[in-house]
């Protein structure tokens, strides 16, 4: 689909995201959902430049943001201020999503909300509708968290233990994926997205690796044609330990050349 060509007020903008404009001005949403800060499951984090570019799209357009960013507090190498962009809206309303499950329990699920006056009533409601409210120990455990003095301490332990494990899954894949797959070392979030060059990663695949106590997350099930991603994976590095990632990405790259097909 050729981008349609319209008169806007920066046309820097739409040297940037030209693809983006093109759907704005052909289907004109009312709403726009993102993830700029180390999406899942590529692990890609918008740049200064892209983040303001997109604000002023919005704002043209007047289309409705939806900011999830469940990975922002898992920041692990960044070279620009991550600044949402919601914060650089002049026109166009927001909802910014949070999340604390990435960073304290994951079992209990507990997020946040912030969203422009205008639509903060709406939601407010719909959110007594849905549960009424949110399980009071979470919210007590995470208040308690956020007043404490070494909240700032808990995170950057965190954060060097994310790190360590991403190093160390970067040079497992090197090693035993460097003539099967292309990658990029993700700066946060709690993902490596790989791409295969002459295999396949579907659920027959999956299958497999479970056989082996090996998991991971096939491509197909992020493409709305299944067939896209059939040679994409998702592996996630915040659990295991580089010895159990050593031994598992062996384990995983002997699976998948077993079962090698046609791409």
């Amino acid at each position: 689909m050729a981008p349609r060509s319209i008169p806007c007020r920066s046309p820097r903008r739409a040297r940037i995201w030209p693809a983006l404009e093109a759907q704005l001005e052909r289907h004109r949403p009312s709403c726009i959902y993102l993830i700029p800060c180390f999406q899942n499951p590529s692990g890609a984090c918008y740049s200064a430049e892209a983040r303001s570019a997109i604000a002023a799209l919005l704002d043209h357009y007047n289309v409705t943001l939806i900011e999830d960013e469940p990975y922002r507090s898992v920041a692990l190498d960044v070279d620009h201020a991550m600044l949402p962009i919601c914060a650089q809206l002049k026109r166009a309303n927001w909802i910014y999503l949070g999340s604390f499950s990435k960073i304290l329990w994951p079992g209990w699920r507990m997020g946040y909300l912030a969203a422009s006056p205008a639509l903060m009533p709406h939601l407010v409601r719909l959110k007594q509708a849905a549960d009424l409210h949110t399980q009071r120990p979470g919210q007590h455990a995470v208040a308690s968290w956020l007043q404490s003095t070494g909240r700032s301490a808990d995170l950057e332990r965190l954060k060097s233990g994310y790190r360590i494990r991403r190093d160390a899954m970067q040079a497992a894949l090197q090693r035993h994926f460097g003539e099967l797959a292309d990658w990029e070392m993700p700066r946060g979030g709690l993902f490596f997205w790989l791409r295969l060059r002459a295999l396949r990663a579907t659920r027959a695949e999956l299958d497999l690796a479970l056989a082996h106590d090996i998991a991971f997350m096939p491509g197909e099930a992020f493409y709305p044609q299944q067939s896209d991603g059939q040679q994409c994976m998702r592996l996630n590095y915040s659990r295991a330990t580089p010895a159990e990632m050593e031994v598992g990405l062996a384990r995983l790259a002997g699976c998948l050349k077993q079962r090698a097909g046609p791409a």
